[in-house]
Protein backbone atom coordinates (compact mmCIF):
# COMPACT_ATOMS: atom_id res chain seq x y z
CA UNK A 1 0.00 0.00 0.00
CA UNK A 2 2.10 3.09 -1.20
CA UNK A 3 1.10 6.72 -1.44
CA UNK A 4 -0.39 6.14 -4.62
CA UNK A 5 -3.38 4.28 -2.46
CA UNK A 6 -4.07 6.84 -0.13
CA UNK A 7 -3.92 9.33 -3.28
CA UNK A 8 -6.53 7.18 -5.18
CA UNK A 9 -8.70 7.14 -2.29
CA UNK A 10 -8.44 10.68 -1.75
CA UNK A 11 -10.26 11.53 -5.24
CA UNK A 12 -12.67 8.85 -4.73
CA UNK A 13 -13.79 10.61 -1.41
CA UNK A 14 -14.13 13.74 -3.13
CA UNK A 15 -15.96 12.77 -5.49
CA UNK A 16 -18.04 10.62 -3.42
CA UNK A 17 -18.70 13.67 -1.65
CA UNK A 18 -19.55 16.68 -3.79
CA UNK A 19 -22.12 13.79 -5.58
CA UNK A 20 -23.91 13.11 -1.92
CA UNK A 21 -23.87 17.00 -1.56
CA UNK A 22 -25.43 17.47 -4.93
CA UNK A 23 -27.79 14.65 -4.59
CA UNK A 24 -28.69 15.55 -0.90
CA UNK A 25 -29.54 19.17 -2.28
CA UNK A 26 -31.73 17.48 -5.39
CA UNK A 27 -33.44 15.38 -2.75
CA UNK A 28 -33.92 18.39 -0.42
CA UNK A 29 -35.86 20.08 -3.50
CA UNK A 30 -37.72 17.04 -4.45
CA UNK A 31 -39.40 16.92 -1.09
CA UNK A 32 -40.31 20.88 -1.01
CA UNK A 33 -41.85 20.23 -4.12
CA UNK A 34 -43.72 16.93 -3.30
CA UNK A 35 -44.98 18.83 0.17
CA UNK A 36 -46.23 21.72 -2.61
CA UNK A 37 -47.75 19.39 -4.89
CA UNK A 38 -49.29 18.03 -2.43
CA UNK A 39 -50.95 20.96 -0.82
CA UNK A 40 -51.69 22.48 -4.35
CA UNK A 41 -52.81 19.12 -5.67
CA UNK A 42 -56.85 20.05 -5.81
CA UNK A 43 -56.29 23.57 -7.40
CA UNK A 44 -54.19 22.16 -10.25
CA UNK A 45 -56.08 18.88 -10.86
CA UNK A 46 -57.45 20.24 -14.17
CA UNK A 47 -53.82 21.16 -15.17
CA UNK A 48 -52.87 17.27 -14.99
CA UNK A 49 -54.20 15.19 -18.10
CA UNK A 50 -54.43 11.33 -17.57
CA UNK A 51 -52.13 11.36 -14.44
CA UNK A 52 -53.76 11.93 -10.79
CA UNK A 53 -52.53 14.59 -8.23
CA UNK A 54 -50.98 11.78 -5.97
CA UNK A 55 -49.16 9.00 -8.58
CA UNK A 56 -46.74 7.66 -7.06
CA UNK A 57 -45.51 5.66 -10.10
CA UNK A 58 -45.16 9.12 -11.52
CA UNK A 59 -43.62 10.60 -8.38
CA UNK A 60 -41.12 8.15 -8.18
CA UNK A 61 -40.28 9.20 -11.76
CA UNK A 62 -39.57 11.95 -11.02
CA UNK A 63 -37.66 11.78 -8.48
CA UNK A 64 -35.34 9.36 -9.97
CA UNK A 65 -35.19 11.68 -12.85
CA UNK A 66 -34.25 15.06 -10.33
CA UNK A 67 -32.04 12.60 -8.80
CA UNK A 68 -30.24 11.25 -12.03
CA UNK A 69 -30.07 15.07 -13.38
CA UNK A 70 -28.15 16.29 -10.53
CA UNK A 71 -26.03 13.25 -10.04
CA UNK A 72 -24.80 13.46 -13.80
CA UNK A 73 -24.39 17.73 -13.55
CA UNK A 74 -21.90 17.06 -10.72
CA UNK A 75 -20.07 14.80 -12.02
CA UNK A 76 -17.80 16.46 -13.99
CA UNK A 77 -17.29 19.02 -11.22
CA UNK A 78 -16.16 16.21 -8.88
CA UNK A 79 -14.14 14.56 -11.24
CA UNK A 80 -12.08 17.84 -11.76
CA UNK A 81 -11.84 19.11 -8.51
CA UNK A 82 -10.62 15.65 -7.58
CA UNK A 83 -7.66 15.92 -10.10
CA UNK A 84 -6.28 19.28 -8.86
CA UNK A 85 -3.58 19.21 -6.80
CA UNK A 86 -4.33 20.22 -3.20
CA UNK A 87 -1.12 22.45 -2.97
CA UNK A 88 -1.36 24.35 -6.47
CA UNK A 89 -5.19 24.92 -5.04
CA UNK A 90 -4.33 26.36 -1.57
CA UNK A 91 -1.66 28.43 -3.68
CA UNK A 92 -3.96 30.34 -5.69
CA UNK A 93 -6.35 31.61 -3.20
Amino acid sequence: AGSGDADCAGRAGIVRMVLARAIGIAGAGFALGALAAALLAPRMQNLLFGVGPHDALTNAAAACALVGTAAAAALLPARRAASVDPNTALRSD
